[in-house]
């Protein structure tokens, strides 16, 4: 361990049970750090991280497992916290199959079984410290790649931001590490969201090529429409603010038309409770968008036109049925 990285790193403890939390603390004191949190509730957990942006996460998953992994996952997903590349190492007494299953796909760099000692998180987080796993980005996923083979196929790899081997560097001063700090992760994240917006805008396309080809009475058709208000909402999340704005009005058009075609159906008896002009004419402008939308981000970064309002024959029904959407 380096001094720099003793006296400078930030960490902070999640467990629910303070004497363990006390225990992780006492071990990471013993080797040296100086700058530990310790917080005992997964409220307290996702206020600081809302606020702060830990260099080591170390969390105990044991009896909530689902609802800590689902939080891994939103810092993974940059939906909590500044910067969704912190180490973090989740901790068990319970290292079953369930479990360890969770664990990985929340996107956590790794999974110790308790009890543990000072010698076993030193070697840990000098792991992750020298030779941090490449991340990969999927449509419900971003985390290390745990593929054993490198070579097999599957979503190309990026390298993100590692906040101890930034804090360990002794080639420049402490304020300089923090400036670099900002910078790295300001540049992850925008690789990060492009290549999230690009997976989740081929789902979008993949899912109205499905949807174009059904009518209301498929049992799939009111499956597909809310997933692509799903991933329609998260690229205009990561949209916003950023080069690629232009697709936030498309998104909107896809949100607005889906809430309007769900008035407009009864999906219990299946049947319209409009026009079927109306019906066709909101249901276009959900395929035209998804698919500029996959232009833009799949094709190439190319100028987008104001997304298409609906034409139909009862225009005053329309506006109106938008109007409460």
């Amino acid at each position: 361990m380096t001094k720099r990285l003793l006296e400078t790193a930030h960490i902070l403890i999640y467990d629910p049970v303070p004497a363990n939390g006390n225990l992780s603390r006492a071990c990471l004191l013993n080797l040296g750090y100086r700058n530990i949190e310790l917080v005992i509730t997964l409220d307290a957990l996702e206020n600081r991280l809302k606020v702060c942006s830990p260099d080591l996460l170390l969390c105990e998953v044991a009896a909530a497992e689902a609802e800590v992994c689902r939080l891994i996952q939103s810092v993974r997903q940059g939906s909590v916290g500044d910067s969704p590349f912190p180490v973090v190492i989740a901790i068990t007494w319970r290292p079953d199959s369930p479990t360890v299953g969770q664990v990985l796909r929340s996107g956590a760099d790794d999974l110790l079984a308790r009890p543990i000692s000072a010698d076993t998180l030193e070697t840990r987080i000098m792991a992750h410290l020298e030779r941090r796993k490449l991340f990969v980005i999927t449509s419900d996923y971003i985390g290390p790649d745990r593929r054993l083979d490198p070579s097999r196929s599957g979503p190309e790899c990026i390298a993100v931001p590692n906040p101890l081997q930034i804090k360990a560097r002794k080639d420049i001063s402490i304020e300089k590490s923090e400036r670099y700090m900002a910078k790295a992760i300001g540049r992850g994240k925008k690789m990060l969201n492009l290549e999230k917006m690009r997976r989740d805008a081929v789902q979008l396309c993949k899912h109205w090529r499905n949807l174009e080809g059904c009518g209301i009475d498929a049992p799939d058709f009111f499956e597909i429409l809310p997933a692509m208000v799903r991933l329609s909402e998260e690229i205009r999340r990561r949209a916003d603010g950023t080069d690629y704005g232009a697709t936030c009005e498309w998104c909107d058009s896809i949100v607005k038309s889906a809430h309007a075609i769900s008035l407009m159906t009864n999906r219990t008896e299946g049947y319209l409770s409009h026009s079927e002009a109306d019906f066709e004419s909101a249901l276009r402008v959900v395929g035209v968008a998804a698919l500029a939308i996959g232009q833009m981000f799949v094709e190439g970064n190319v100028p987008l036109p104001p997304p298409p309002k609906p034409v139909v024959k009862d225009e005053k029904t329309l506006t109106e049925i938008f109007a409460s959407a």
